[in-house]
C-alpha cells in the first residue's frame, strides 16, 4: 500500500513523487549525427519544462508571434492575449511547429497544439502500483507527475484542501463518481492495451453538466454496424460507440490507429457515446519533414521502437537501442510513407531502471557547471547537475515567476530556499537533477531523503543509521515500516530503498527519531512516495 507521510511543519503546496525502481545505470545519451541541440526540426513534440517563452525539448521557443492551436475544440488564440500563455501549463505534451526563420540558437515557434489524452472521472486508483484509470485508460503516475487542482473551491468561501497527489483523487464508488482530471502525458500502449498513458500531468477540475470528456489512444478492436447496434472501437478497457458520430476518415480509423473521442454525456459502465472522433495527426504527414520527439519507449521490435505513439525506425541508430520504459528525444525525418520517423539521432537517456534519489533541505550553494546553461547544486552534502532538461519551478510564491536555466542562477543568487532536488545516477554517479523546486520554507529544521541504501545498517543500541549517496539517515528499530508487510531491522540491505524525514543534525545527517520523523522501507524498490506536504 502507497503511503503519503506528513509532516505539520510543512505546508501542503505540490505533490513530488518518487518513482523507485533497481539500481541500473543514469541519464547517457548517444548521437549519430550530432548533438539534438544543433539541428533544428520542423515539429518538436515534448513536455513543457518551464517558461520565459516555452521551454520544450531543451530548446526555449520564442512564441511572441506564435498561436496557440486546441487540437480538441479548433481554437486558435494568439500569444498577442495574455489568456493563450495562461492556458498552457509545466506538464503538458505540446506539439511546436517552428516558424520559417527558426535556428537551434533562436528556436521561434509559430504554432503550439496543446491536446490531452483523457477528460474524466477517476474509475480507479491502485496506489501500490501507482496507476489511476480514467475512462477505461490505465494511467502510470510516475516520478515526474505533476498535480494542479484548479477547482473553484480552492478560492472560494467554501474552502477545500487542495489535492496535491495521488491519495488525494477520490475513485468513483456506486452512483458516486471520482474526482474530475484532466490528463496529459505520453501514448505508452502495448499490444493487450494494459497500458495506456504515462502521466505529466494532471489537473483537478470541477464538473458541471457542461463538462467535456475525452479519450485518445490507440483502436485496438472494432466491430461494425447492425441493424440493432451501432459499430464500436475499443480503446483500453473502454467501448467506444459509434451511436452519434462516424470515425472521421472512416478508412483510416482501422485497429492501430491513434484517434480521439470526445462528448458531453459521461460514460456509463465502460461504454462512452461521444459526439465526434477524429483520428490523430500525432505528426506532419510530409515526407522528409524534420521532427523531434521526446517520451518514453513503449514497443521495441528489431530496430524500430515506439515512442509517443510513433514508430521510429532505429537502424541507423548505434547499438544499443533504447529499451521499453526508457525516456529518449529522438530527431528524425518523416518516412516517404508518412507512417514512421526514420531516426537520425538519439539523445537524453534516461533508462527505465536508473536509480532514483531525492533531497529535500537548504540550498547551500549554486556554481556554474560545465557548458552554457549548465549549473551544479548542492543540497544535504550532495551536488546534482542541473540543466536544460531539469524541470525548474518557484512554488514559494502564489504567483509563479520566471525561472527557468536561462535565470537560474541570478534568481538564486543571495538565496537559500528549501527546495526538493529529484535526481537519477549516471554511469559514472553524477547526480542529474531531473526535477528542482524551491518550495515554502519549513517552520523547523527538517530535511528528507529517498532513494537506496549504500551500505548495511550501523546497529546501535538506543539507534541505528543508514547511508544513502552521502546523507546519513538515524532511526530506531521500532520505527521501521514497510509499505507492503513487516520488516525487522536485519531485512534492510544494500539497495534497499528508504524513504525518511526528520531533523537536520549539525553534520549532516537526517534524525527521524525527532517528534514527526519518518523511516520507511520500499520493498524491491517498487513503489511510490511523496512528501505531499512539500
Amino acid at each position: 500500500m502507497k503511503k503519503y507521510f506528513r509532516v505539520s511543519e510543512f505546508l501542503a503546496i505540490a505533490s513530488l513523487i518518487f518513482s523507485f525502481a533497481g539500481c541500473g545505470s543514469g541519464v547517457s545519451s548517444s548521437d549519430s549525427a550530432g548533438t539534438n541541440a544543433n539541428q533544428t526540426a520542423s515539429v518538436s513534440s515534448g513536455e513543457i519544462t518551464a517558461f520565459g517563452s516555452v521551454f520544450v525539448n531543451g530548446h526555449e521557443f520564442n512564441t511572441s508571434h506564435a498561436n496557440l492551436v486546441d487540437d480538441d475544440t479548433g481554437n486558435v488564440s494568439s500569444f498577442g492575449d495574455v489568456s493563450a500563455a495562461g492556458q498552457l501549463e509545466a506538464g503538458m505534451v505540446v506539439t511546436v511547429n517552428s516558424a520559417s526563420g527558426s535556428t537551434p540558437l533562436v528556436p521561434i515557434a509559430s504554432e503550439i497544439h496543446v491536446s490531452p489524452l483523457v477528460r474524466g472521472f477517476v474509475e480507479a486508483s491502485n496506489t501500490t502500483d501507482s496507476t489511476i484509470a480514467v475512462l477505461g485508460q490505465k494511467i502510470i503516475l510516475t516520478s515526474g507527475t505533476i498535480f494542479r487542482d484548479r477547482r473553484v473551491c480552492l478560492t472560494s468561501a467554501s474552502h477545500c484542501p487542495t489535492i496535491t497527489g495521488q491519495d488525494g483523487l477520490a475513485q468513483s464508488a456506486g452512483t458516486a463518481q471520482g474526482t474530475f482530471v484532466t490528463v496529459h502525458g505520453y501514448l505508452f500502449s502495448n499490444d493487450t492495451g494494459s497500458t495506456q498513458i504515462t502521466a505529466t500531468l494532471v489537473t483537478v477540475l470541477d464538473y458541471s453538466a457542461a463538462s467535456h470528456f475525452k479519450l485518445e489512444g490507440e483502436i485496438l478492436s472494432a466491430s461494425a454496424a447492425t441493424s440493432s447496434v451501432p459499430a464500436t472501437l475499443t480503446i483500453g478497457t473502454e467501448t467506444v460507440e459509434l451511436s452519434k458520430t462516424v470515425c472521421v476518415p472512416v478508412t483510416k480509423c482501422a485497429i492501430g490507429s491513434i484517434v480521439a473521442a470526445q462528448g458531453t454525456t459521461a460514460p456509463v459502465s465502460k461504454v462512452f457515446a461521444p459526439d465526434a472522433i477524429r483520428l490523430v495527426r500525432l505528426l506532419p504527414q510530409t515526407p522528409g519533414a524534420t521532427v523531434e520527439i521526446e517520451g518514453r519507449v513503449s514497443k521495441v521490435k528489431g530496430t524500430n521502437f515506439v515512442v509517443h505513439g510513433i514508430r521510429i525506425d532505429g537502424s541507423a541508430l548505434p547499438s544499443p537501442l533504447p529499451a521499453v520504459g526508457d525516456k529518449v528525444e529522438v530527431f528524425g525525418k518523416v518516412s516517404s510513407d508518412g507512417t514512421s520517423v526514420i531516426a537520425t539521432s538519439i539523445g537524453h537517456i534516461v533508462p527505465v531502471l536508473a536509480a532514483r534519489l531525492v533531497f529535500a533541505g537548504y540550498l547551500t550553494s549554486v556554481t556554474a557547471g560545465i557548458g552554457a546553461d549548465t549549473y551544479i547544486v548542492s543540497v544535504l552534502g550532495q551536488s546534482a547537475i542541473v540543466d536544460v532538461n531539469t524541470r525548474i519551478a518557484d512554488h514559494s510564491v502564489s504567483v509563479a515567476p520566471t525561472f527557468n536555466i536561462k535565470n537560474f542562477q541570478s534568481y538564486l543568487d543571495g538565496k537559500t530556499p528549501f527546495v526538493i532536488v529529484r535526481t537519477l545516477i549516471d554511469s559514472s554517479g553524477k547526480l542529474h537533477a531531473t526535477g528542482f523546486d524551491v518550495v515554502k520554507t519549513p517552520a523547523k529544521q527538517i530535511a528528507g531523503v529517498s532513494g537506496p541504501v549504500y551500505a548495511a545498517p550501523v546497529i546501535g543500541t538506543d539507534s541505528s543509521s543508514v547511508t544513502v549517496h552521502g546523507v546519513n539517515v538515524i532511526y530506531k528499530q521500532q520505527t521501521v515500516k514497510s509499505t507492503m508487510h513487516p520488516i525487522v531491522i536485519q531485512d534492510i540491505v544494500p539497495g534497499s530503498y528508504i524513504f525518511a524525514t526528520g531533523a537536520l543534525t549539525a553534520n549532516g545527517a537526517v534524525d527521524t527519531t525527532v517528534a514527526g520523523g519518518t523511516f520507511y522501507v520500499l520493498p524491491n524498490g517498487a513503489n511510490d512516495h511523496s512528501f505531499d506536504s512539500f
